[in-house]
C-alpha cells in the first residue's frame, strides 16, 4: 500500500511539474526539460516511484521517492534553485582574487574529508574560486578560525548547536539529504548563503 501511495505521490509531482511553463516534455524518456540562459536541466519519473533530476553542465544530481510530500517540493525547489541561479557565475566566488575557504566538519573527520574531496574536485572541474577542507569536531575550534564558512555535517549538529551565537556566523549545518547523497552543488549553494 505504501508503494502505491509513493508511486502517486511521484506520479502526481512529475505531473504538475509537466504544466510548468518552458516544460519541454518527452514521452518516451518520461521526462521534462527545461533551460535557462542556456543550462539544460531534466526532471524525470523512473520505474514509476522515483523522481530524477539533473543538471548535468552543473552537476547537479538527486533523485528520491518515498511518501514525503514536503521532501519531494523541497527537491524540485532546489533543482528549479539551482538552474535558475546558474550556480557561482557571477557572486563572491568568481569575483573575489582568494579563493573561499570552506571547512566542513564531522565527528571523525572521516565523511567529511569525502565531501571536501567532491567540491574540491568539481571546484577544478568548474573553475569555481573555492578550497575545501575537513576535520573532525575536535578540531573544529582551531581549524575554524581560517575558514571563511564552516558546514557541520548533520552527525555533528550537536557540536555546532553548543556554540555561541557569536561563533555561528557563516557557519551551518549542511542538509541531511544533501550529505548522505554526497552532493557538492548543494553545499557549496549553503556556503554560498552564509558567506553573502
Amino acid at each position: 500500500m505504501k508503494h502505491d501511495y509513493t508511486s502517486a505521490l511521484a506520479r502526481a509531482t512529475f505531473d504538475q511539474v509537466r504544466q510548468l511553463p518552458g516544460a519541454l516534455f518527452c514521452e518516451t524518456m518520461h521526462s521534462v526539460w527545461f533551460v535557462s540562459d542556456g543550462t539544460c536541466g531534466f526532471i524525470r519519473l523512473w520505474e514509476g516511484h522515483i523522481v530524477e533530476m539533473e543538471i548535468p553542465a552543473l552537476g547537479f544530481w538527486a533523485h528520491f521517492d518515498g511518501d514525503d510530500a514536503i521532501l519531494f517540493l523541497d527537491h524540485i525547489h532546489a533543482f528549479f534553485k539551482a538552474l535558475h541561479r546558474q550556480d557561482v557565475r557571477n557572486n563572491w566566488l568568481m569575483q573575489t582574487s582568494h579563493p573561499m575557504k570552506l571547512l566542513i566538519i564531522c565527528s571523525s573527520g572521516l565523511s567529511s574529508s569525502v565531501a571536501a574531496h567532491a567540491i574540491n574536485e568539481m571546484a577544478a572541474r568548474h573553475g569555481w574560486n573555492i578550497e575545501a577542507d575537513s576535520c573532525a569536531a575536535v578540531f573544529a575550534p582551531e581549524k575554524s578560525r581560517e575558514a571563511d564558512v564552516v558546514l557541520y555535517a548533520p552527525q555533528a549538529s550537536a557540536a555546532f548547536h553548543q556554540l555561541p551565537k557569536e561563533q555561528r556566523r557563516r557557519t551551518g549545518v549542511i542538509q541531511p539529504m544533501d550529505f548522505a547523497m554526497m552532493n557538492p552543488q548543494a553545499m557549496v549553494h549553503q556556503a554560498l548563503q552564509l558567506a553573502s
